[in-house]
């Protein structure tokens, strides 16, 4: 998979059009289209809002690891122990 797919494949699981990540990339939508098609590349600084935004690591946007990692900054203590709670329940229904 392409930097470009997997920022595509993040946009639209997050909900975003390509004009609202424009918005939040303070960009424009041909950029948007152009990274996800594989024409261009974003910048660094871009690289860092996309990860923020996404919870990923700019490893994973730029496919030199296939394993996202949702980063937990912001939650709770009782909130990252229910979701390990979930993963543990989860591994437990089937595995992986």
């Amino acid at each position: 998979m392409e930097t470009g797919s997997r920022i595509a494949k993040l946009r639209i699981r997050s909900g975003l059009s390509r004009s609202k990540l424009a918005k939040e990339m303070k960009t424009n939508v041909s950029t948007i289209k152009k990274w996800e098609n594989g024409i261009s590349i974003p910048t660094v600084d871009h690289i860092i809002d996309l990860a923020n935004l996404f919870k990923v690591t700019s490893d994973y946007l730029l496919c030199l690891d296939d394993k996202p990692v949702m980063v937990l900054d912001g939650l709770s203590q009782s909130e990252i122990d229910f979701l390990n709670d979930i993963v543990q329940a989860l591994r437990r229904r089937r595995p992986f």
